[in-house]
């Protein structure tokens, strides 16, 4: 059955990877394409996957839980079996525990009582002059035999008459057991009694503890502990009952552990694994959580595989994956833990900020965020790289930088101005695709064309403003002797001359407009005030003078 149930576990795994795989390549294509129906296929196909294996696992895990119950049922029975028995021999009720011992015992049908008859005379329970065979008979886990009677009230009276020797008394204080009167010392029907008086559980076991100090010793570790140390460490068993026996402060014997090999050795082994379970699921254990652990393994009342099922459904209460994202819990539930469960997106976020696999946690405070706020993968991924953390990386700075310089470079060529916090805004929607150099490109024909409408068309067909200015560019590059690099269409000169001139009908609507000649264009930059500075200005300036010269003969 757990072969069968790690593979169905493994197989659930695998569909629901490829579910959420296929999940976020549809959402990446049109709907209805070629590539968006392979993926549905595969959607619908991991699908009908995770719903036939799920109600399989839940079958079988129900099967699991069920016996781990039984075995804690048993358990449990047996404790309160114990607990009946000393209530009983310190002459106690036991019907409390009586109670709780019903609910858990199965059912047990009773047996018909056979009768023989012999000669017509039925041989029942009285065969001999009337009187009655008294068979031995339980009650709750103890014996009573011919030599007990159990009061109304739950407590053991013995009442044993053989030979010289009489036997009376409960083995309580106030009834203690007697022996022809007189208070018994010994063991009698598998108990020992001191003056009457039935000895405790540590008593029999040689411990000679009150119950005050047997107090003291539970608190040096719980009763789980102290039976593993019992069976498997008898020398540190001992020593802390002689600790109990001068009431030694819980802090002190802590110390004395922390000096054991079984600190150092089998304490911290079990310790790091429960810890690496914790680790797995992105949690951690406080002291209390983790001690309790370590004793229930050492103990063996739960294997290593319950305590690590049972730390899962802690990550899942704690990260509220049932709501935020079933679909790992229903994997972890299944048997993974949740590095395993949650695998895809581990992978997204380690490649995403370079993350080596042996330095990331499922504990990542700012994964866990983004894991519980995110819809899908793809929503994971897209909110992943909103955050701070990641657009201040060295690589990412290094794209943003470039997309601002491509941006400021497109609003250069097309005439218009956009500010630094702009195009920095802008270069960052580009980087996450919230906006693309088509739209940019559009956006900015569109502001172009209502700066120079006189070259509406051409700026439709994909030219770029500056590039139709490139002649008058050059015209000024000529004429006035500026450098090329420092002309572009925020000069006022050149701007004014793509603007053009609107032509207005009777009425005064503008119908068209009228560029500027580049002839006019050349002619205007003469009459600049900076034309005179120019050598060609002091050259033509030279020239008249030369021909004034030949004309007055000088």
């Amino acid at each position: 059955m757990a072969e069968s149930l790690q593979k169905m576990q493994e197989e659930l795994s695998n569909a629901t990877r490829a579910m959420g795989i296929a999940s976020q390549q549809m959402s990446r294509n049109k709907v209805g394409s070629a590539e968006y129906n392979k993926y549905k296929k595969l959607f619908d196909s991991a699908k009908a996957t995770i719903d036939k294996l799920e109600p399989k696992i839940a079958a079988a895990k129900k099967a699991n839980e069920d016996a781990i119950k039984s075995k804690q049922t048993a358990s449990k029975l047996e404790k309160l079996r114990e607990k009946r028995q000393r209530l009983a021999d310190q002459g106690l009720s036991t019907k409390e525990v009586d109670a709780e011992i019903k609910k858990l015992e199965p059912t047990v049908t009773p047996t018909p009582t056979t009768t023989v008859s012999v000669g017509g005379v039925a041989m029942g329970d009285r065969p001999f002059g009337g009187q009655n065979i008294i068979n031995p008979t339980v009650a709750g886990d103890q014996t009573v035999t011919d030599e007990t009677v159990v009061n109304p009230d739950g407590k053991k009276k013995i009442v044993s008459t053989g030979g010289d020797k009489t036997y009376k008394g409960t083995g309580t204080k106030q009834d203690p057991l007697t022996l022809n009167g007189k208070p018994f010392s010994g063991s009698y029907n598998g108990k020992k009694y001191t003056n009457g008086v039935v000895a405790t559980t540590a008593e029999e076991t040689g411990t000679g503890l009150t119950a005050k100090q047997e107090a003291t010793l539970g608190t040096y570790g719980s009763k789980y502990l102290l039976e593993y140390f019992k069976i498997n460490y008898p020398k540190i068993y001992n020593d802390l009952l002689k600790f109990a026996q001068v009431n030694e402060s819980p802090t002190n014997v802590e110390g004395y552990l922390r000096n054991t090999a079984w600190y150092t050795d089998v304490n911290q082994r079990v310790k790091a694994t429960i810890g690496g379970f914790a680790l797995a699921n992105g949690l951690t254990l406080n002291a209390d959580q983790e001690t309790q652990f370590r004793d229930q393994i050492l103990s063996k009342v739960k294997d290593r595989e319950e305590i690590q099922y049972q730390i899962r459904l802690l990550a899942i209460d704690k990260f509220q994956l049932e709501t935020t994202k079933p679909d790992i819990a229903r994997a972890m539930k299944a048997g993974l833990d949740f590095n395993q469960a949650a695998s895809d997106y581990i992978q997204i976020y380690r490649e995403n900020f370079n993350i080596a696999v042996s330095q990331f946690s499922v504990n990542d405070s700012m994964f866990q965020t983004l894991l519980t706020k995110s819809s899908n993968i793809a929503d994971f991924t897209k909110q992943l790289r909103r955050t701070d953390k990641y657009l201040s990386q060295p690589q990412v700075q290094q794209q943003l930088n470039a997309n601002k310089l491509m941006i400021t470079t497109k609003y250069r060529q097309y005439g218009l101005s956009i500010t630094e916090e702009a195009a920095s805004n802008l270069a960052k929607n580009v980087f996450l695709g919230d906006s693309n150099n088509e739209q940019i490109d559009e956006n900015l024909r569109q502001q172009a064309i209502a700066a120079f409408p006189a070259f509406r068309d051409r700026i439709l067909n994909g030219e770029s403003p500056l590039a139709i200015a490139s002649p008058y560019i050059q015209a000024m590059v000529r004429i006035l002797e500026i450098p090329e690099g420092g002309l572009d269409l925020e000069d006022p000169t050149i701007r004014r001359a793509m603007q053009g001139k609107a032509i207005a009908d009777a009425k005064g609507n503008t119908t068209s407009y009228e560029t500027v000649p580049l002839w006019m264009f050349e002619q205007s930059l003469y009459k600049d005030n900076r034309w005179q500075y120019t050598a060609n200005a002091r050259n033509k300036a030279d020239t008249i003078t030369l021909q004034l010269k030949d004309m007055l003969g000088l």
